[in-house]
C-alpha cells in the first residue's frame, strides 16, 4: 500500500511538473489535503453531529479550521519525513507503458473510492 501511494504521489506530482506551475510540490500536497479531506470529513461531520458541534469549514468558526489544520499538518510531516520527493520521482520514471495503464486504472480507482464515504453520508444522513 505504501508504494501505491507513493506511485500516487509520483503521478500527481509529474502530472504538476509537465503543466509548469509555479509550486508544484505545494500543488501536490493540496491535492494529498483535498483527496483526504473527502475520505476523513464525512466521519468528522458524523462525530461533529454527536456531538454537537459545528466543524464545517465553510462557516467562520474556530472548529472548521482547526478541522483543515489538523488535516493538513499530518499530510505535511508525512511528505517531509516520509516520502523522499527526488527518490518517488526516480523510482517511477522508468515505467513501461503497460504498468502506466495499470497504474492509471488503480489511480481513478482510489480516487474515484476516496470520494465515496463523501457521497454515501451526504445520501444517508
Amino acid at each position: 500500500m505504501f508504494r501505491f501511494y507513493r506511485y500516487l504521489f509520483y503521478r500527481v506530482y509529474s502530472w504538476r511538473l509537465k503543466r509548469e506551475v509555479a509550486v508544484p510540490r505545494f500543488d501536490t500536497f493540496l491535492f494529498f489535503t483535498l483527496l483526504h479531506w473527502f475520505i476523513f470529513m464525512p466521519f468528522g461531520l458524523y462525530a461533529s453531529e454527536r456531538l454537537g458541534v459545528n466543524l464545517s469549514i465553510f462557516d467562520h468558526n474556530i472548529y472548521g479550521r482547526l478541522t483543515v489544520f489538523a488535516l493538513m499538518l499530518p499530510i505535511e510531516l508525512f511528505f517531509r519525513m516520509v516520502i523522499n520527493l527526488d527518490a518517488c520521482v526516480e523510482e517511477f520514471k522508468d515505467e513501461s507503458e503497460a504498468q502506466r495503464r495499470k497504474g492509471t486504472i488503480f489511480l481513478w480507482l482510489f480516487i474515484v473510492g476516496s470520494f465515496l464515504p463523501f457521497i454515501i453520508f451526504f445520501m444517508f444522513f
